[in-house]
């Protein structure tokens, strides 16, 4: 009886031990995986017409101005590009923080647009763009360029860390303390089928 209830205990304790040294065991960092993903690529948002004034607020002067509008996009890394000039008839604008840019109040007419790069930002990917501008119509005009390839950085020689992290591997007392639950189980195992076979 004994035998059958030392046998029982180091079952059950051993299985605690095991389940102990399994729960403390690493996996991969949280941080690690998250370091892995790469940010979305940002949208590039489409601007929207100015809305059309009411009968009540609609003056001589409102009604025959137009609107030049788009956005400007960087062909080297797909994304809109914020700050850049963009000259729209004699009048120059600069895009927002979404690469948009917006020139309104303007009467019908022709109207040249054109990219006004700095040296340091790029080349055009097309010469000047004439628009049409109807008597108050808005008029969505994209531009491309190509920004400037960033010189590769040269390698430079990887220092050893005073200690390696450790990732996806046990713990310096988890593998003891599964070994450990492993013996008393066996051991617990063992006790209980020599109780068995005895009778």
């Amino acid at each position: 009886m004994r035998r059958t209830i030392l046998g029982s205990s180091m079952i059950i304790g051993g299985l605690c031990l095991l389940l102990a040294g399994l729960l403390f065991w690493n996996g991969p960092s949280a941080a690690a995986v998250h370091a892995q993903t790469q940010p979305p690529p940002r949208p590039t948002l489409t601007p929207m017409p100015a809305p059309k004034p009411t009968a009540h607020s609609q003056s001589p002067s409102a009604s025959a101005t137009g609107r030049i509008t788009g956005t400007v996009i960087d062909r080297t890394t797909g994304a809109p590009a914020p700050g850049i000039a963009v000259t729209v008839g004699d009048t120059t604008v600069t895009t927002d923080a979404n690469g948009n840019y917006d020139r309104n109040g303007l009467p019908d007419g022709s109207y040249p647009v054109a990219l006004a790069l700095t040296a340091g930002q790029g080349t055009p990917d097309q010469a000047s763009v004439t628009v049409v501008l109807a008597q108050g119509a808005t008029i969505i005009q994209h531009l491309f360029f190509h920004s400037l390839q960033l010189a590769t950085p040269l390698p430079t020689p990887a220092t050893k860390p005073a200690a390696l992290p450790k990732t996806g591997a046990a713990t310096d007392n988890s593998w003891l303390v599964i070994a450990l639950g492993l013996g008393i189980l066996a051991l617990g195992i063992s006790l209980r089928f020599r109780r068995t076979a005895a009778r």
